[in-house]
């Protein structure tokens, strides 16, 4: 494994005639930026830092995770967090860490399976249910009064393996899950998988209400991951092949495979994940959710297969993204991004993040050139040869994050010089390069599955894009203005029915106000001046607002 951490950048002073190598700081401040929560869930993930495993293969590698023993303890239940002393702990631990982005938050299983049993009537099962869900909708409310723009993970569950795991024991009653099997009436496995996805739906339905909070659905994740390789030991005894679970839900008849799950070596878990299982369930949450949720203000996806892909000086390859030398020939990349009148304010930061598809064996020392350009390479923004050495605006040997292997991904930090190219005024294309490097190559997962495609990620100044009170075709009011709790506007023309408002503190992060029709309700905000801006059907209106 190679690890790219640290690499001192180097600038060509052409006039000079000869290389300054220039050493510039590419370390990065680590910051904490997950609080995680929870059952034994949390215990288990804090005990085998899945978080500090899988970051780093996503790019994150300046991100971590908090959590303490207060926080994540074996065997917790929403209502032990339901107490002051947890409550209290929480809020310190926010006050304390204001990088925290997200609380991801594993309960409500000890909560359910303890006090469940498979001769309760549907209306008991419903009213279990029913107080789990308003238990941990408290506790999240509890979380957002600590830090209203938090974002909050509920961490849900793959499948158990009661029945196969205990039945095939030496001595079923002495294995450390039997009473908790027992108490439940030893259901099967499609009994227990059954009622956990009626419970995640449940709490699905809850989440879907509040953008501020997120599940991914992935109970049949193990089965996907692992298979089943060796005939199950109970019914329906069959075999399966890892990949071939269909996601999210699995086969609802067959439990998480033995070999997911944790293994004390006298005893299998039942319930609780192996250090691989639990990496392959942060990676999927990774996936689907986590790898653009801790990115900044702003985040573009390369997803036009007809303007990214590859040029050498003789042809060009759509939705192929290669740099370096591949068949004996020097391949450049180009990604577009449509930044035209999509960002709020300057650029102070930015950063590409691209998954490897592909390496040669000789990557040791790469360094990546970024060039880019406000508008496109070449004649038109569609790839063409010319796109190989055409003049761009400007470029930069840059740092660059991460681990090169397969399906790993690299986050390459763009250097001040590159930055004031990357604005509103045009969409925005880079070309990616390797320098003097003859041996080596990389290809990127191109733009057919967004969940993979580059990420240009955007962290902003303190700059406005458009001027304050610019109105770009239509005529708003907003009123009144200073206010001390509510803002309402109207415009001449009748606005588009998917209009955006969007309200940025003057440090240039966002906001979360409540908006109603044409009310906009800020009363929760610290008093001080705010940025509002509209968008309607292209236009943009923008100005200063006030709150008392």
């Amino acid at each position: 494994m190679i690890k790219f951490k640290y690499y001192f950048c180097f600038f060509l002073f052409l006039g000079l005639g000869f290389t300054l190598n220039a050493q510039v700081n590419c370390e990065e401040e680590v910051k904490e930026e997950i609080l995680l929560i929870g059952d034994s869930w949390a215990f288990f993930m804090d005990f085998d830092s899945t978080f500090d495993v899988i970051l780093p293969q996503w790019g994150h590698t300046n991100k971590t995770y908090y959590t303490n023993s207060i926080l994540a303890e074996n065997g917790a239940t929403l209502v032990d967090f339901l107490t002051q002393e947890r409550l209290d702990e929480i809020e310190f631990q926010l006050q304390e860490r204001p990088d925290i982005k997200i609380v991801h938050l594993s309960l409500g299983g000890n909560d359910f399976l303890q006090n469940w049993n498979i001769n309760f009537t549907d209306d008991e099962t419903e009213d279990l249910k029913n107080s789990v869900i308003a238990n941990l909708n408290l506790l999240i409310q509890s979380i957002k009064s600590f830090q209203p723009d938090i974002q909050i993970v509920w961490s849900g569950y793959t499948y158990t393996n009661f029945e196969e795991i205990i039945s095939a024991a030496f001595i079923p009653a002495v294995h450390p899950f039997y009473s908790t099997w027992q108490n439940m009436g030893f259901p099967d496995s499609q009994t227990l998988n059954e009622l956990q996805n009626d419970f995640s739906a449940s709490i699905q339905n809850l989440i879907e209400a509040d953008d501020q909070l997120d599940y991914i659905s992935a109970t049949g994740l193990m089965q996907y991951i692992f298979g089943q390789e060796t005939p199950l030991e109970v019914a329906p005894f069959g075999t399966y092949e890892a990949l071939e679970a269909p996601l999210p839900t699995g086969f609802i008849n067959f439990p998480s495979p033995q070999a997911s799950m944790r293994n004390y070596v006298v005893f299998l878990d039942c319930f609780h994940l192996s250090g691989l299982g639990y990496q392959a369930f942060i990676n999927y949450q990774m996936q689907k959710h986590y790898h653009k949720a801790l990115m900044d203000d702003a985040i573009f996806i390369a997803n036009q297969s007809n303007l990214n892909g590859s040029v050498t000086s003789s042809t060009t390859l759509e939705n192929e993204l290669i740099v370096g030398n591949f068949n004996a020939t020097e391949h450049k990349s180009i990604l577009n991004f449509e930044t035209e009148n999509a960002l709020n304010f300057n650029t102070a930061q930015a950063a590409l993040f691209l998954s490897i598809k592909e390496h040669s064996e000789e990557v040791e020392n790469i360094v990546f050139s970024v060039e880019v350009t406000s508008g496109f390479f070449g004649t038109d923004e569609g790839l063409g040869e010319e796109d190989f050495n055409f003049t761009a605006e400007a470029s930069a040997e840059v740092c660059y994050f991460g681990e090169a292997e397969n399906n790993h991904w690299l986050k390459l930090n763009l250097s001040e010089e590159l930055l004031e190219f990357i604005n509103h005024q045009n969409q925005t294309q880079i070309r990616l390069s390797l320098v003097d490097h003859s041996d080596a190559y990389l290809i990127f997962n191109a733009t057919n599955n967004e969940e993979f495609a580059p990420v240009l990620n955007i962290t902003y100044g303190d700059e406005p894009s458009f001027s304050v009170e610019e109105s770009v075709t239509q005529s708003f009011k907003i009123y009144p203005n200073p206010t001390t709790s509510k803002l309402y506007f109207s415009s001449d023309t009748p606005l588009h029915s998917d209009f955006e408002v969007s309200i940025y503190s003057s440090n240039a992060q966002p906001m979360k106000p409540l908006i109603h029709e044409n009310e906009i309700d800020i009363s929760h905000f610290p008093n001080g001046v705010y940025i509002l801006q509209i968008k309607s059907n292209l236009q943009v209106h923008q100005q200063k607002i006030i709150k008392e």
